[in-house]
């Protein structure tokens, strides 16, 4: 399975298909939103996007707001909160496991395979589901404020990378046995570790920003409709002023495919380039 996983063909079934599912997220639960959002919200959100009225700072990120609200609820400490945002996590946390393993060429012995695909990730889901979960109510605490929205952008990252750093110290700390002190610098030396330990914390990491890439896509979605809005076709196609939700959905999947597409084509450019520059010298 690992020499699958290596392959080029592994990874770019395990990309897109990751790409493919994250799309098929996206357009279920923007699909039908406008209908369950009301009239009088989905018709501000359609006016903001169709650029009708003059621009208010951090507008769109109140329009983000509604549809976090739809998708987890209004009420944070709910199972249907928490539900979701262990379902996302935990597909995220494999998804990106499976793609550093490939890209990284991550090779695993009979030693340590148990560990690495049975213990470490189970115990890294469970644990990294919670800190998703802690991360997420950060984030709608930071979307309440009146944070500039540039500032809530800065200080959503920093809390993010801080939560998943007091995460990532007390993982090693559990399994390596160390001082907590220890474990502090293993953290802020992950490049000194062995890959396999660089493959689980960077899953973890990468996955903690789960909730901040819905915002940044949210973000560059609104971005490209008032940009498109000269293009009455576009505007019709889209649907917009009937049901601006769903015209996000389509544009976010729209950005998904292109940026996930260009990111492994230049992952595939510099392989090849260090291919070639290995055979030379």
């Amino acid at each position: 399975m690992l020499e699958y996983i290596h392959s080029l063909q592994g990874l770019a079934l395990t990309w897109f298909g990751g790409l493919f599912a994250l799309m098929t997220a996206f357009r279920m639960v923007t699909k039908n939103a406008d209908q369950e959002l009301g009239a009088d919200v989905r018709d501000s959100i359609a006016i903001m996007l169709l650029d009708l009225k003059p621009r208010m700072p951090g507008e769109w990120i109140q329009g983000f707001n509604r549809i976090f609200d739809l998708v987890f609820g209004e009420e944070h400490f709910r199972w249907r909160c928490f539900g979701i945002s262990m379902l996302i996590s935990v597909v995220f946390y494999l998804f990106f496991f499976w793609i550093y393993v490939g890209v990284l060429d991550v090779e695993f012995d009979e030693r340590d395979s148990w560990f690495y695909f049975g213990v470490a990730p189970l115990f890294a889901i469970m644990c990294n589901g919670l800190v998703d979960y802690i991360s997420l109510l950060e984030t709608r605490w930071i979307l309440g404020t009146r944070i500039p929205y540039l500032g809530k952008f800065i200080v959503d990252i920093a809390l993010t990378l801080i939560i998943t750093f007091f995460w990532a110290v007390v993982f090693l700390f559990v399994f390596s046995r160390n001082s907590l002190s220890d474990s502090i610098y293993l953290v802020l030396h992950l490049a000194e570790r062995d890959i396999k330990d660089q493959v689980l914390v960077l899953s973890v990491f990468t996955t903690s920003f789960t909730t901040s890439f819905w915002l940044w896509m949210h973000g560059l979605a609104q971005f490209i409709i008032r940009l498109i809005n000269g293009s009455v076709w576009m505007v019709q196609k889209l649907n917009i002023e009937a049901a601006p939700v769903r015209a996000l959905g389509i544009v976010i999947n729209a950005n998904i495919l292109l940026l996930g597409s260009l990111c492994f084509l230049v992952y595939i450019l510099f392989e090849s380039v260090a291919h070639l520059l290995g055979g030379l010298f």
